[in-house]
């Protein structure tokens, strides 16, 4: 893809260098501190939306779970004392605060976007939630290190994945009704 967006008033060369010399190396250092790096979840859990058996034969597949000897005392203690200055890096507070000094948004809202915000609100806890949240206070959850897990290919293939990513373009993307895409080109056409 190149030349000039429409929308923006710049051009997509524009656009890839600010994302990969601004926003990647900035999303890269947050990804490394504690409170997004460790996450904690029940990988034992059941799909909640087919049967499926769990195992997978190829060893990039699966989520290797950290030692709770090695989860930072201020992620293993609760949520609540994810905030101590003792759990993050005193030196980076520092800097944070000062660019919140220098840097302030305009954290103020007309009466009408108030309103917006109340009905959206109301909207969403009117929806079925996707989620269930409490999977993190789970006695079988495990912390992930999600350094020790990165986002890459894993393998992954045949009717299961098919699956998976078909449910994910079918259900959860927006597009017109009446357009059925399936991924997997076995699939019965509708």
């Amino acid at each position: 893809v190149t030349g000039v967006l429409d929308d923006c008033l710049c051009d997509v060369d524009s656009i890839d260098n600010f994302n990969t010399f601004k926003i990647f190396p900035k999303i890269k250092k947050l990804q490394e501190r504690d409170y997004f790096r460790y996450y904690k979840v029940n990988l034992k859990r059941p799909c909640p939306f087919w049967a499926e058996d769990g195992h997978c034969s190829i060893k990039d597949c699966h989520v290797e779970p950290c030692p709770e000897s090695k989860i930072p005392v201020g992620i293993k203690a609760g949520s609540s004392n994810k905030y101590l200055k003792v759990a993050n890096n005193t030196r980076e507070l520092e800097d944070c605060e000062q660019a919140s000094k220098l840097g302030a948004i305009n954290s103020t809202l007309s009466n009408q976007s108030r309103e917006a915000f109340i009905d959206w609100a109301r909207y969403d806890d009117s929806q079925d939630h996707f989620c269930e949240l409490d999977d993190e206070r789970s006695p079988a959850a495990q912390y992930v290190d999600l350094l020790l897990n990165p986002e890459r290919y894993t393998g992954y293939k045949g009717s299961s994945a098919w699956r998976v990513w078909n449910s994910i373009y079918e259900e959860n993307c927006f597009k017109p009704r009446s357009v059925y895409r399936p991924l997997n080109p076995l699939a019965p056409s509708r």
